[in-house]
């Protein structure tokens, strides 16, 4: 498997440390005077810490989520709960805060799903049949029916908070301008970044129709895709997501497709259009492709003493430019 859809990635922030006694005070603001009886570090996140946490008198096991420092997403992850819980699989939220008066961060108690992520599957050996590429399809297009008039950054109520402007500007900002600086240069090989520009500016025109703007997942990866039973058991860490493009997040579902079966593009794409009211162009393909190397460029700016996750970007930058379809 290429790169093992990301599994090898180092951190991007350390784990936050925490024990029972500290899982106790944490927990305490939601079922006092219960005693932790597990904790158990999950690991796949590379931004924030989460752990299963048993607690007795429950069966089934929460998760503590904690977040990054300053990042208060929580309370974005629990209006988009609010928003799509009964038709997309999400863990339940059960209680989140920002107040940071037991520790420095904000930090969510969610239902614990059972299941293996899409990824950790693939890795295994499994492949994911014309079922799952269908229902992931049709999950994104349900996401994606909530609509927005600009793109921009969502707050707590999921409004526009700050914009971010017409998506044809995006490449200049996000990639070129970026790829122009000594911190990304330095990591790409010799010629790439030439390549790289080169590639940008051709492929700006297709990127300067106005698509729909949808409410975007932002992480829309077989890591944050939960599995058990051959169904869909969650779409997990809506940290990032966003208004805008719908085909953000197919870039990222289809960055990998080198490991996944040859139809299952095909099935993705079939169960999306059955819940979308818009029509996709034949080259959306290279919309997303094009639109994903702002994911990766930002992936470079931030991998200091990341090398597997550098060598891996490289490889997926010089995939897209070389792509044809």
């Amino acid at each position: 498997m290429s790169d093992a859809m990301e599994s090898t990635w180092e951190r991007r922030n350390q784990i936050y440390p925490v024990n029972k006694a500290l899982a106790q005070q944490l927990f305490d603001p939601f079922i006092p005077q219960k005693n932790i009886t597990a904790i158990t570090y999950l690991s796949g996140g590379l931004r924030n810490t989460n752990y299963k946490i048993s607690v007795d008198g429950y069966k089934t096991p929460f998760v503590l989520r904690i977040y990054a420092d300053e990042d208060e997403s929580c309370k974005k992850e629990l209006a988009i709960y609010k928003l799509l819980k009964g038709v997309v699989p999400l863990p339940q939220i059960y209680y989140t805060t920002t107040t940071k008066d037991i520790i420095d961060r904000s930090f969510s108690i969610l239902g614990y799903l059972e299941g293996t992520t899409l990824a950790n599957m693939i890795k295994s050996g499994w492949q994911p049949g014309e079922e799952i590429a269908s229902e992931i399809g049709g999950l994104l297009g349900t996401i994606h029916s909530h609509r927005f008039e600009k793109t921009g950054f969502l707050d707590e109520n999921l409004r526009v908070s700050e914009e971010l402007g017409p998506i044809h500007e995006w490449m200049e900002k996000y990639v070129l301008q970026p790829v122009g600086t000594d911190k990304v240069q330095q990591k790409l090989p010799p010629g790439l970044a030439e390549r790289l520009k080169i590639f940008v500016r051709q492929e700006q025109t297709v990127l300067s129709d106005k698509p729909p703007l949808v409410l975007s997942h932002g992480d829309f990866k077989p890591t944050n895709i939960l599995i058990s039973g051959h169904k869909i058991t969650g779409i997990l860490d809506w940290e990032f997501a966003f208004a805008g493009p719908y085909y953000f997040d197919l870039g990222q579902i289809l960055r990998y497709d080198e490991d996944l079966p040859h139809n299952f593009e095909n099935h993705l794409m079939a169960g999306y259009r059955q819940n979308i009211d818009y029509n996709i162009p034949e080259y959306w393909k290279r919309m997303a492709r094009s639109i994903d190397l702002i994911n990766l460029i930002g992936f470079l700016e931030d991998c200091q003493n990341r090398p597997e996750m550098q060598k891996q970007v490289v490889r997926l930058i010089s995939k897209t430019i070389d792509f044809d379809g």
